[in-house]
């Protein structure tokens, strides 16, 4: 599969495009196949290493996690044998949070509130989504391969809704 990583801190040009072997799911996991993503300030944040505060959680003098990544939207390859809500095929969309560039990503819902609750939050977003009630805001969509583009129009500062990286089948 491709990935991108950066082993130091620094511009978008010490972003690399790599092949790594595809990971599996552990028993209470699902491997997702990544069809978009976006880049974000906090991405840029974490990628550049500023402000230096930023390293008290990313790695003091270089990236502890060398992968970015937090907002995604794919189909389900592979699930655990303990998984019960999620089946090979299923469209999912979700974040990460900070730990998604990492060798498994993890559905995530923030907050405090009970997880039955958290899933009917969920729930309702795809429902207001598919019905039109709510609609992205894509600012511009980058192909993977520019992804160092992408994050040097985000660092400008100027985006206006989500800058979209899209990933084809055959990376």
């Amino acid at each position: 599969m491709k990935a991108i990583v950066y082993t130091e801190y620094g511009p978008p040009e010490v972003l690399r495009l790599i092949d790594m072997e595809k990971p599996s799911p552990g028993d209470n996991e699902v491997l997702i196949r990544i069809y978009a993503t976006t880049v974000t300030a906090t991405e840029c944040i974490f990628r550049k290493g500023k402000p230096y505060f930023s390293r008290l959680f990313t790695g003091m003098r270089k990236p502890k996690n060398t992968m970015l990544g937090e907002e995604l939207a794919g189909e389900v390859e592979a699930a655990g044998k303990a998984v019960k809500s999620f089946n090979k095929g299923d469209q999912v969309f979700g974040t990460a949070g900070p730990k998604f560039g990492g060798k498994k990503a993890r559905i995530a819902t923030t907050g405090l509130r009970p997880e039955k609750e958290r899933k009917k939050d969920l729930m309702l977003l795809k429902e207001l989504m598919e019905s039109g009630d709510i609609k992205p805001v894509i600012d511009r969509k980058y192909p993977l391969e520019e992804i160092v583009e992408a994050h040097r129009y985000v660092d400008q500062g100027h985006k206006k809704g989500n800058v979209v990286i899209t990933i084809t089948p055959e990376d």
